[in-house]
C-alpha cells in the first residue's frame, strides 16, 4: 500500500511542478531537475516489491528463462514456456546473458521507454508545428507522460511498454516517410506483444496524410461517437456483435484464443466509466486548439478511430489495453498543444490538470485495488 502511495504522490508532484512551473529554464541546474527526476522513477520501478501487480511472475519467467527456449520461433505465437511473445523473450535473454538481474532489466526497458516517448512526442511536435522543441517543457511531456503510460506499463504491464516503445519509434519514421526503417520497428513491437498491430492504423494514417477533417467535421464526430459510448454501456450492443467479429478474426490470425465479451462488472465500473472518460476528455484538447492543416488533421482522425474503438470494447475487462495503442498518439497532440495553447491560461491549466489527475487516480486506484483483493 505504501509504494501505491509513493506511486500516486510521485506522479502528482509532477502533474504540481508542470502546472506550476510550465517552463524551466534552459540551463544546467534544469537538467540537472530533470535527470533527478527520472532517476528516481526509475529508483521506484528497480526497488517494487514482487508482490506489486504481475511483478513476481515477470521475475519468475526471467529467473527460468533459457536460451533453447528460441527454437521454433514463431512471430504469430507466444513461446510455450513464459507464454510471452518470443521478441520479448529474445530481449530478456539478452539481458540476461550480460548479467542484468530483473530489476535492473526493468528498469532499463523504463529508461528506454521514457526516452523513445520523448524522442515520439519531440519528432511529432515538430511535424505538427514545423520547428523544434525546447527543452524547457520537458515537464510538461513527463507529466503527461506519467498521468497514464507511466505508471500502468511501467509497473504492471511492461511488454506492451516495450512494445509501445518500439511503436513509437516507427512513428517517428512514418511522419519523416522513411518506409523500409518505419516496416522494421513496426515488426519488432510486433514480436514483442501481438496486439501491438493495432498500431499499424494510425502509423499508416501518418505515413500517408491522405484523409483530412476539418474542425467543424471533428465536433460533431466527437459529439455522436461519446454519445454511442454512453448507449453501449447500456446496450452492450457492439461488444457482442462487432466485439465478437473482431475476436474472432484476430484469433484465427494470431493463433489465440482470446474472448472479448461483455463483463457486467466492468459496465457498472466506475473506475472504469472515468478511465473512458479520460479518452474522451482528450478530444476537447484536440478541439479547443484545433489546427486545420493535413498534419494535425491525421492526429485528430486517428484519435476519432481510438473512440470508436473505445465505443466497441469499453464493456469488455480490458479494453484500455485495445485502445491506448492508438491512444498512444494522442500523447504528442497533448504535448503540442500543451505549448502552443491558444485560449486562457486558466483553461489550459484546468483542461491538462483534470487530464492528468484522472489518468493518475485511475491508476492508483486499481493498483490499492489489486493490493487489498488479488
Amino acid at each position: 500500500m505504501l509504494f501505491t502511495f509513493s506511486l500516486v504522490g510521485y506522479a502528482l508532484a509532477i502533474a504540481t511542478l508542470f502546472i506550476t512551473f510550465p517552463k524551466v529554464k534552459k540551463n544546467a541546474a534544469s537538467i540537472a531537475v530533470c535527470v533527478i527526476a527520472v532517476f528516481a522513477f526509475l529508483m521506484l520501478v528497480y526497488y517494487r516489491p514482487s508482490y506489486f501487480r504481475d511483478t513476481l511472475a515477470y521475475e519468475n519467467s526471467y529467473e527460468t528463462l533459457r536460451w533453447s527456449y528460441m527454437k521454433g520461433f514463431d512471430l504469430l505465437a507466444k513461446e510455450p514456456h513464459t507464454y510471452t511473445e518470443y521478441g520479448f523473450v529474445f530481449i530478456e535473454l539478452i539481458f540476461k546473458s550480460l548479467g542484468f538481474s530483473f530489476p535492473l532489466f526493468s528498469s532499463c526497458l523504463s529508461l528506454f521507454f521514457i526516452l523513445s516517448i520523448y524522442y515520439f512526442c519531440n519528432t511529432c511536435y515538430e511535424h505538427l508545428a514545423g520547428n523544434v522543441v525546447e527543452r524547457k517543457y520537458f515537464f510538461a511531456f513527463y507529466s503527461i507522460f506519467l498521468s497514464y503510460f507511466g505508471l500502468f506499463y511501467n509497473f504492471v504491464a511492461i511488454r506492451s511498454a516495450l512494445s509501445f516503445a518500439f511503436l513509437a519509434i516507427a512513428a517517428c519514421f512514418a511522419v519523416r516517410k522513411k518506409t523500409l526503417k518505419m516496416l522494421v520497428f513496426l515488426l519488432i513491437a510486433f514480436s514483442i506483444q501481438r496486439l501491438s498491430i493495432i498500431g499499424a492504423a494510425p502509423i499508416l494514417v501518418l505515413m500517408f496524410e491522405k484523409m483530412t477533417i476539418k474542425k467543424s467535421q471533428f465536433l460533431p464526430l466527437w459529439i455522436i461517437l461519446s454519445a454511442a459510448w454512453i448507449l453501449e454501456r447500456r446496450t452492450h450492443f457492439l461488444i457482442n456483435t462487432v466485439g465478437v467479429y473482431i475476436q474472432q478474426l484476430y484469433n484465427n490470425i494470431m493463433h489465440t484464443g482470446i474472448y472479448m465479451g461483455f463483463d457486467k462488472g466492468q459496465a457498472a465500473s466506475i473506475t472504469g466509466f472515468i478511465m473512458c472518460f479520460v479518452y474522451i476528455l482528450n478530444g476537447l484538447i484536440y478541439y479547443l486548439n484545433y489546427q486545420e492543416n493535413k498534419r494535425y488533421e491525421s492526429f485528430a482522425i486517428i484519435y476519432l478511430i481510438s473512440i470508436v474503438i473505445l465505443t466497441i470494447t469499453s464493456t469488455f475487462s480490458g479494453f484500455y489495453r485495445i485502445v491506448d495503442y492508438l491512444y498512444l498518439f494522442s500523447l504528442p497532440v497533448n504535448f503540442y498543444c500543451c505549448i502552443n495553447w491558444e485560449k486562457t491560461k486558466f483553461s489550459k491549466n484546468l483542461c491538462m490538470l483534470l487530464l492528468v489527475t484522472l489518468g493518475i487516480a485511475v491508476w492508483g486506484k486499481q493498483f490499492l485495488f489489486w493490493y487489498l483483493y488479488d
